[in-house]
């Protein structure tokens, strides 16, 4: 990947206020990576860019951010994203490193941006971070054009992932949660009925429970 000399979001498309669901690669105790996905909102100050995001306090990211605070945040296609949040074992994730940090990216990333991460707020439930960049690393490879099969899949594994979260603390919101993952993924399906959107559904099914 090629890296710009400042980092400056604008170069990726990111505006300020607006939530974007991206890949989160962490560093875990032995040192390997971790892939999850994370939502941010982003926004400049008079220190630059920062990003803005709520994770779980029992999730593996929140853990390793804990232990370490340097992570990198990946632009990578919606299937790879769907497997980064919920570790289905459908779509193949691999990494590379990111020269001369100890950190790595998501390989076949669209754009990486390393991150220094910190702990603003918290409650019974949820950390808080603050994430700053370090730097982008830009990848030739081009995005593909939206499709709104896609974007449902990434919604259904949005509310996914909060379900177990919320099973132990508002059991009727995890069930309002799996009838919304359930007619995303019916949505998911009927626009974009390709073998690769059917396995993952069917992933998401099986593992949430989902009829």
């Amino acid at each position: 990947m090629e890296k710009a000399e400042l980092p400056d979001l604008t170069t990726l498309g990111i505006e300020e206020g607006i939530v974007y669901e991206l890949a989160i690669v962490t560093l875990s105790p032995d040192g390997s990576p971790h892939a999850a996905a994370i939502g941010c909102t982003f926004l400049r100050d008079a220190e630059g860019w920062r990003a803005l995001s709520k994770l779980a306090k029992s999730s593996v990211t929140s853990a390793n951010l804990l232990g370490r605070g340097d992570a990198v945040l990946n632009v990578v296609e919606e299937e790879v994203l769907v497997e980064a949040a919920l570790d289905l074992g459908v779509v193949e994730i691999d990494f590379e490193p990111i020269a001369g940090s100890g950190l790595f990216a998501i390989r076949g990333a669209a754009a990486a941006v390393a991150v220094k991460a910190r702990l603003i707020d918290q409650d019974e439930v949820w950390y808080r971070f603050e994430l700053r960049p370090v730097s982008v690393h830009l990848c030739s490879r081009s995005r593909r054009p939206f499709t709104r099969s896609l974007a449902a899949l990434v919604e259904a594994a949005v509310h996914a992932s909060r379900i177990q979260v919320f099973e132990r603390s508002d059991p009727r919101r995890a069930e309002e949660l799996r009838l919304r993952v359930k007619e995303l993924l019916s949505l998911a399906e009927r626009l974009g009925p390709a073998d690769r959107i059917r396995a993952i559904c069917g992933a998401i099914r099986r593992k949430y429970g989902i009829g």
